[in-house]
C-alpha cells in the first residue's frame, strides 16, 4: 500500500510538471527583442522572419529609448544591407529619428556620416539626404562640406581632402588650383567630382530686338527670350546638337586665356562647372508683339559656325561653342562663372536682331 501511494505521488508530481510546461505562455519574439541591440540585429538577419515582422522589430527599436543613437543608426544600416529597407528609406528613418532626440550635434553628425558611408547608391541620393538634414536643422550648414566629402569618398577610389575640394555650390565647385593642374586628366577624380553638380551651358544666352526706341526681349518677355546657364526644360533652347563629352571647365578671364582665380583663406582656387567641351545650342525663339509679322535679321555679322533662319512665327538660331585651353594648360570658358560668387562679372552672349528692310 505504501508503494502504491508513493507511485501516485510521483505520477502526480510528473503530471503537474508536464501541465506546467504546456500551460506556460508563449513568448512573442517580436515584443521582447527590441530591448536588446544584438537580438534586433539577429532578427534582421533571420531568414525565417517575414518582412512585416522585421519592419515591426525595426520600428519598435527606433522607439526604444534605451538604445543609443549609434545602435539605432547601425540597426538601420543592417536593415539596408539585408534588403529590409531601401537606401532612401534608411535616410528618411534616420533623419526622422535624429529630429526627435537631444543628442549632441557631433553624435548626429557621426550617425549621418555612417549612413553616407553605407551602400553604393547614387551621389544625388546622398546629396539630397545631406540637404534634408540641413533643411530640417538636424545639422548646421557649416557641416555640409564635411558631409559632402564623406559621401564623395564613399564612392571614389581617390580620397579627397578638404584642402582640395573647398566648396560645392549648386552648379559649381571650388578646387585647389595646384590640385586641379595635376588631376584634370585623372579619370577617377573627374568622374567623382562631376557627380556633385548638374550640367550647365557655358554662358547665358539672350535674344533681343533692337529698334529706335530701345532694346527689347525678342519674344516679349525675358523668360522666353533668355536661356541658361542652367539646363532646364522649357524655354527657347530646343536641343544641344553635336555635343562632345561633358567635362569640368575652369573659369577664364573675360578678356584673356588666364584663369580667374578665387581665394578661400590662403588657398588659390579654380571655379569649375560641368559643361560640354564643344557643341551647338539650337534655339527656337517665338516672335513677340514687336516682332510679329515682320522679317528680322541679325544686327551685325554672326559668329563663324552659327546659323540663322527667320520664319513667320519664330526664329531659329544655332550657336556654336567650344572650350579653349587656358595658359596653365587647363581647359575652360571665358566668363564661365556668371555671377555665382561675389564680385563675379555676369557674362551673356547677346543675339541682337533688327527689322530686315
Amino acid at each position: 500500500m505504501k508503494r502504491f501511494f508513493i507511485s501516485l505521488a510521483v505520477c502526480s508530481l510528473l503530471a503537474s510538471a508536464v501541465s506546467c510546461e504546456y500551460d506556460a505562455p508563449n513568448i512573442n519574439f517580436t515584443t521582447t527583442v527590441t530591448n536588446d541591440y544584438s537580438e534586433v540585429v539577429q532578427a534582421i538577419e533571420d531568414q525565417t522572419l517575414t518582412l512585416a515582422e522585421k519592419l515591426k522589430i525595426i520600428n519598435d527599436a527606433l522607439d526604444n529609448q534605451t538604445l543609443t543613437i549609434t545602435q539605432q543608426a547601425d540597426i538601420l544600416k543592417k536593415a539596408y544591407e539585408n534588403g529590409v529597407i531601401k537606401y532612401e528609406e534608411l535616410f528618411e528613418r534616420l533623419l526622422d529619428r535624429l529630429g526627435k532626440i537631444k543628442e549632441s550635434t557631433e553624435e548626429k553628425l557621426d550617425a549621418i556620416k555612417e549612413a553616407l558611408e553605407t551602400g553604393n547608391d547614387t551621389m544625388k541620393t546622398k546629396l539630397d539626404a545631406i540637404n534634408k538634414a540641413i533643411n530640417k536643422g538636424i545639422v548646421d550648414i557649416n557641416a555640409k562640406q564635411d558631409l559632402i566629402l564623406t559621401a564623395l569618398n564613399s564612392s571614389s577610389s581617390y580620397k579627397f581632402t578638404k584642402d582640395e575640394l573647398l566648396e560645392v555650390g549648386d552648379d559649381y565647385l571650388l578646387v585647389l588650383a595646384t590640385f586641379w593642374n595635376s588631376n584634370f586628366e585623372n579619370y577617377e577624380v573627374v568622374r567623382a567630382l562631376m557627380e556633385l553638380i548638374p550640367a550647365s551651358l557655358p554662358a547665358r544666352y539672350k535674344f533681343w530686338y533692337h529698334q529706335a526706341s530701345g532694346k527689347y526681349a525678342f519674344s516679349g518677355s525675358e523668360p522666353s527670350s533668355f536661356y541658361g546657364p542652367a539646363i532646364t526644360e522649357g524655354g527657347c533652347l530646343n536641343a544641344i546638337r553635336g555635343a562632345s563629352d561633358l567635362f569640368l571647365a575652369i573659369d577664364l578671364e573675360l578678356n584673356s586665356d588666364a584663369p580667374r582665380y578665387r581665394h578661400v583663406g590662403f588657398n588659390t582656387c579654380y571655379l569649375l562647372k560641368k559643361t560640354y567641351r564643344r557643341g551647338y545650342a539650337y534655339f527656337v525663339v517665338d516672335k513677340g508683339d514687336k516682332t510679329a509679322g515682320i522679317k528680322v535679321k541679325p544686327e551685325s555679322s554672326i559668329q563663324s559656325g552659327d546659323m540663322f533662319n527667320d520664319y513667320s512665327n519664330v526664329i531659329i538660331y544655332e550657336h556654336r561653342f567650344e572650350a579653349e585651353k587656358g595658359r596653365t594648360g587647363v581647359w575652360g570658358y571665358r566668363g564661365l562663372a556668371n555671377g555665382q560668387l561675389p564680385g563675379d562679372k555676369v557674362k551673356s552672349v547677346d543675339f541682337i536682331f533688327v527689322k530686315d528692310e
